[in-house]
């Protein structure tokens, strides 16, 4: 089976939208034969987790820093792997995916996406889709540019942007991304 990384906040409350678009992609996974990882907390790597399960046929795997007192590990994951600290939980999960889906979501969202670009661009990892997902990234590459970042044309090649929070658009985006 296929294995896809979540990335996204732990802050979304059920019922917002992009709690419920992360619900439509963690089913819409499952549904294409993917197993999901992620962080195994609260808010997006809740809800992906959520909608994965309601497909009895995916395995979830829910990555937590051990001694962390904030996590709370959510009930959808199937199994959970505990992780002596936030990098080897970021590092576990790259190297368990085959794919990388990115949401809206903090500092420690971020840092996961800009680690598995890296990671990918250097060929540290093997060629795995990047997908940003959601309206929030509709300028990203403008806003790297407008950083001062230089970021080699060549080095987009690895990253999708779907910037839209239409879970039907979404979908439809994801099944060309991920070639379903």
């Amino acid at each position: 089976m296929r294995t896809i990384a979540i990335f996204g906040g732990s802050y979304y409350a059920e019922g917002s939208s992009e709690f419920e678009l992360a619900v439509a992609i963690g089913a819409f996974l499952a549904k294409n034969n993917f197993d999901l990882i992620n962080g195994g907390n609260g808010g997006l790597m809740l809800a992906s987790a959520k909608g994965a399960r309601q497909i009895d046929s995916s395995q979830v795997i829910g990555y937590v820093p051990e001694h962390e007192e904030k996590f709370t590990p959510n009930e959808f994951c199937t199994s959970m792997v505990k992780c002596p600290d936030r990098l080897e939980r970021l590092v576990m999960m790259i190297h368990g995916a085959r794919g990388f889906i990115i949401l809206p979501g903090d500092i420690d969202t971020l840092s996961g996406f800009f680690t598995v670009w890296e990671m990918v661009r250097t060929q540290t990892i093997e060629p795995a889709p990047i997908i940003l997902v959601g309206k929030i990234w509709k300028n990203f590459n403008l806003i790297l540019s407008k950083m001062g970042s230089r970021v080699n044309p060549g080095d987009w090649q690895y990253i999708s942007i779907i910037d839209s929070d239409d879970p039907k658009i979404v979908l439809k985006e994801l099944k060309t991304a991920l070639g379903c």
